[in-house]
């Protein structure tokens, strides 16, 4: 995956996972990624964010890393 453009990452994941809302931090660094207004995950990387989305637990709330 390292050739494959950071928009494109990012529309896959959103693909993969579209019941996430999954936004760029705009105050600081990193990733969000938000469901039914539950469960929440950051992450600092989009391949950090796509690992702890594939093993978020459905319904469960998820912590993403610091």
């Amino acid at each position: 995956m390292s050739s494959e453009q950071p928009a494109g990452h990012l529309a896959r994941i959103k693909r993969m996972h579209p019941l996430w809302s999954i936004r760029h931090v705009t105050e600081g660094h990193g990733w969000t990624a938000h469901r039914d207004g539950y469960a929440r995950i950051w992450a600092a990387t989009l391949a950090s964010l796509e690992r702890q989305l594939a093993g978020a637990r459905p319904g469960g709330s998820d912590k993403g890393e610091s």
